[in-house]
């Protein structure tokens, strides 16, 4: 949440945008700013090499918290990308200004949970894993249920 105040304090900065890269990721500048958040965590001791992160980085692609963090705001309406710019929505705007970042964690974490689609991260296309992991729990189930009636 606090890559995500960081975010809209600054796009508020600049009249609630944020000029976005031309690959849409977040701009440069805000990324160092973000990646100079990194002592106050407590992960920061265990951080050695920060070119490839989870915490820091020189640009959004490396740096997965600020992506993760970015990604699920979209989804949830508080930020959008239009003609190259990021905006701050204005209702999103008055609730920070009014209710500060906790009014934005129930939608982040809904966004997070039901809507982003963790599974790009592992590589594999959408339903490679998926559809079969499903069907094994699903079977599994019943077979599980019918060796314990045979064995017992």
């Amino acid at each position: 949440m606090r890559y995500l105040a960081l975010i809209i304090d600054e796009a508020m900065a600049q009249e609630g945008a944020l000029k976005a890269t031309s690959k849409g990721n977040l701009p440069a500048k805000l990324v160092k700013q973000t990646s100079e958040l990194l002592p106050e965590f407590s992960v920061a001791q265990f951080e050695r090499d920060i070119s490839i992160s989870e915490f820091a980085g020189s640009n959004e692609d490396k740096f997965n918290a600020l992506h993760y963090t970015r990604v699920p705001a979209e989804i949830s309406g508080i930020i959008y990308r239009r003609s190259g710019r990021y905006h701050v929505k204005r209702a999103a705007q008055k609730q920070y200004q009014a209710l500060g970042i906790q009014a934005f964690f129930k939608p982040m974490l809904e966004a997070a949970i039901s809507k982003y689609n963790w599974g790009y991260l592992d590589g594999f296309p959408r339903f490679a894993i998926g559809i079969p992991y499903g069907r094994l729990l699903f079977t599994g189930k019943k077979l599980m249920h019918a060796h314990r009636i045979t064995v017992y």
